[in-house]
């Protein structure tokens, strides 16, 4: 076979529809991506020399809750969406991929090594087949012990599109035609999926639950017990300060105390002293009835002796009158 001849056959596998060969096998750079409208909608700013950055979409849903929960980040007004340690979303890209024209592209995209550096792992279909059209999706699990947030439009991902080394036949072209436009229509038109499996907890959440439950157990009872242990030592410091006032009173005014108190007491047994020795303590009568029994004798002796004078004194008298009449 002539040379030529060759040369011919080879462009005719490669070509399109039309019957134009395109180009030769290999990875297809930037601009081509945005000649050929791979991606829509495009954006400057997501371009690189040969591959595509694609974005966080608003269509999302949230794995391991007890009900399915599809989220529209755009309808609730959040800005991103925070996967919790060990759990798992489905997500939707911004962009729609378009290989519906073109049988002999296919794409393959995957994490940005940043997000995998994170903590995040990623899972999608091997590629984007020829005859595609719609958003691309996945499953990110976080495997860190805190929540990690991917905002909205944000550039997580990366896809890049290549030949094929000749064009597949319309039968298998034709099994691959398939156009997508929602997360839900993905999840349950395309895919057969039962939201309720995708619902329920994987064995990893309800490790970590238990492991969270046990944390909140152990956290009470260390707040409990560092309650305890604060009111212990602010007892005894209160204790503390009590004894140590007590001690610098002491210091300061204790001899001046404990000299007034001797004194006060010397005078009390100089006091019982003197009543014992006025025979007043024995009989334990007070001081000022011992007084006035002592003045009613007195007075009693007197006016004894005040008798007996007068007495005296009329017998005196009447020996004078005798002597006279004699």
């Amino acid at each position: 076979m002539p040379k030529e001849e060759k040369q011919e056959n080879s462009e005719k596998k490669v070509a399109g529809e039309d019957g134009v060969a395109e180009k030769r096998p290999g990875i297809i750079t930037g601009e081509e991506i945005e000649q050929l409208g791979l991606v829509d909608p495009p954006s400057e700013e997501c371009l690189r020399a040969t591959s595509y950055d694609l974005k966080l979409g608003p269509e999302l849903f949230i794995c391991g809750k007890k009900k399915p929960k599809f989220i529209n980040l755009e309808e609730k007004g959040l800005k991103g969406i925070t996967i919790e340690s060990f759990g798992t979303i489905i997500f939707s890209t911004r962009e729609k991929i378009d290989l519906s024209k073109h049988k002999n592209i296919v794409g393959r995209f995957g994490l940005k090594i940043g997000r995998g550096l994170d903590g995040l792992i990623l899972q999608v279909g091997p590629q984007v087949e020829p005859g595609y059209k719609g958003p691309l999706f996945g499953v990110l699990l976080n495997t860190r012990g805190e929540g990690k947030t991917i905002m909205l439009d944000e550039r997580f991902l990366a896809i890049e599109f290549s030949r094929t080394s000749s064009i597949p036949s319309n039968d298998l072209f034709d099994k691959n035609v398939k156009e997508i436009n929602s997360l839900y229509e993905f999840l349950i038109k395309s895919q057969h999926i039962n939201p309720d499996h995708l619902a329920r907890p994987s064995v990893i959440q309800k490790v970590r639950d238990e492991l969270r439950a046990y944390q909140e157990r152990h956290k009470i009872k260390t707040e409990r017990d560092d309650r305890k242990t604060i009111k212990r030592t602010l007892i005894w410091t209160i204790i503390g300060v009590a004894i140590a006032i007590l001690l610098g009173l002491y210091n300061a005014f204790g001899d001046k105390i404990f000299s007034r108190f001797r004194q006060g007491e010397s005078f009390d047994i100089q006091a019982v002293k003197t009543s014992a020795l006025d025979g007043t303590g024995e009989q334990g009568q007070p001081a000022h009835k011992n007084e006035d029994r002592t003045g009613s004798f007195m007075a009693d002796k007197n006016n004894s002796t005040v008798v007996a004078e007068s007495n005296e004194t009329k017998q005196e008298e009447n020996g004078v009158s005798e002597k006279k009449h004699e």
